[in-house]
């Protein structure tokens, strides 16, 4: 019984944990970060600070980038999922440039 117990807790626990690839913030926030598979297609979008769910990091080369309206498009991070696995990696914080 208690090994039970002792299980089922453990099932809760980890299934509470959020699973996510990194973590992105930048300057100014509530910049608009896609991830971008090798078919160009967009495949997540979210607002810094974000933290992408693993599930969104596409097969094969992708690439990440962050957008504002006033400021310089930004290519973060190119990889490819062979290579490069990313798990609860922290990007840190993205200075944009403003557009002149």
């Amino acid at each position: 019984m208690k090994k039970i117990l002792v299980v089922l807790i453990i099932c809760v626990l980890c299934s509470s944990c959020s699973s996510y690839a990194f973590f992105m913030d930048s300057d100014p926030e509530g910049a608009d970060l896609n991830i971008i598979n090798n078919r160009k297609e967009v495949v997540y979008t979210g607002k810094t600070p974000v933290k992408v769910p693993s599930k969104y990091i596409p097969k094969g080369d992708y690439f990440v980038t962050l957008n504002k309206i006033g400021y310089k498009e930004n290519i973060v991070f190119k990889g490819n999922s062979k290579n490069v696995k990313l798990k609860k990696m922290n990007l840190g914080k993205r200075n944009l440039e403003k557009v002149e």
